[in-house]
């Protein structure tokens, strides 16, 4: 009788899904297993934007073959693990991206753990098809990282929609926790080239952000935002153009591959400017030589957040601008001055 009594009166340790730690009982943890060390986070959404045809699909294949192979990336140790890749605005021009890779870095063959799709899933609709596939292919082997290329591709709705938007991102999140990976996601930017396009709650989500762009010819990675750790600087790279062989008429048929990779060299000092000045100077030199009307700089600038609280900021940044001879109208339009 007592045996049953105590059965009922003793506690029974609760199954904790969610167990706390006392501040008392924490140590600081003193390893970086970055994918790349310092620039792409293992386990983690990392968001690599830009504007079309800067290459950002070229350089994140870059990326992603120097983790598959366990090769150091510009001095940058990469923890090693097969990639997968799926090629949804590419298609199968995935398969001379990767040859012209092989082609332009290696002598002889070479085994590449990369996994390709050449087409896209609908997320979230799709991420527990996607997910048991990934399993099936790699028989078992914890992938390193997805490569979803790109957003716009696979996104179940429109990427302006909060909604939609939170939908892909919980199901990306689903898939870095079932297959223990990175999931590296290539998005466009917004028409002011400053900016994502649309939602901005992919980029509040996102642990990492990488942004690429293109000035005649000059493509840089910038480091926007790494979550817990220091950003690296911003660095150069250059495309080189392989010709793989000719079609059936005996045109040549080429691709790209990433080549030299460099730091972006400081500029010379110039005039002082505060953020919102900067911002307005970057706006007006993404417009090149066709210059900008003052409505269509002032739209930009409010996209960019100048001049929501108080209109007459916009005014005195331009006015600044020019007093420091950066900018100059011509015909009513306004130009970035080159001295």
């Amino acid at each position: 009788m007592n045996s049953i009594v105590e059965e009922f009166t003793t506690p029974v340790e609760p199954q904790r899904r969610f167990k706390g730690v006392w501040a008392n009982d924490m140590k600081p943890v003193l390893t970086r297993r970055d994918l790349i060390k310092g620039l792409i986070p293992k386990n983690a959404l990392t968001v690599v934007w830009g504007p079309p045809s800067c290459g950002k699909s070229f350089w994140i294949l870059d990326a992603a073959i120097h983790i598959a192979i366990h090769r150091d990336y510009q001095g940058r140790r990469t923890v090693q693990g097969p990639m997968v890749y799926i090629s949804g605005e590419g298609g199968k021009q995935i398969n001379n991206r990767v040859e012209a890779w092989r082609r332009h870095n290696t002598e002889g063959e070479i085994d590449i753990p990369l996994l390709c799709y050449d087409a896209a899933p609908v997320l979230p609709e799709d991420a527990k098809d996607l997910i048991d596939c990934i399993r099936h292919d790699l028989d078992g082997t914890t992938p390193a990282g997805v490569v979803i290329d790109t957003v716009n591709k696979v996104i179940f709705g429109s990427t302006s929609n909060d909604d939609d938007m939170r939908g892909l991102v919980r199901s990306l999140r689903v898939m870095i926790a079932e297959l223990d990976c990175a999931i590296m996601a290539l998005h466009h930017c917004g028409w002011d080239a400053a900016h994502m396009s649309g939602s901005r709650v992919l980029q509040a989500d996102a642990d990492c952000e990488l942004a690429v762009s293109d000035s005649n010819g000059t493509r840089t990675v910038k480091h926007m935002k790494m979550r817990d750790g220091g950003l690296t600087e911003p660095f150069n790279f250059e495309l080189v153009q392989i010709e793989l062989g000719v079609d059936e008429d005996g045109d040549p048929i080429n691709s790209c591959a990433v080549g030299q990779v460099t730091a972006v060299q400081p500029r010379e000092a110039g005039p002082h400017l505060t953020k919102n000045q900067d911002t307005m100077l970057g706006i007006l030199a993404e417009a090149g030589p066709h210059g900008m009307t003052q409505t269509e700089w002032y739209v930009a600038s409010r996209a960019a957040g100048i001049g929501e609280r108080r209109a007459a900021d916009l005014t005195d940044n331009r006015m600044a601008l020019r007093r420091k001879r950066l900018v100059h109208c011509y015909n009513d339009r306004w130009y970035q001055t080159h001295v």
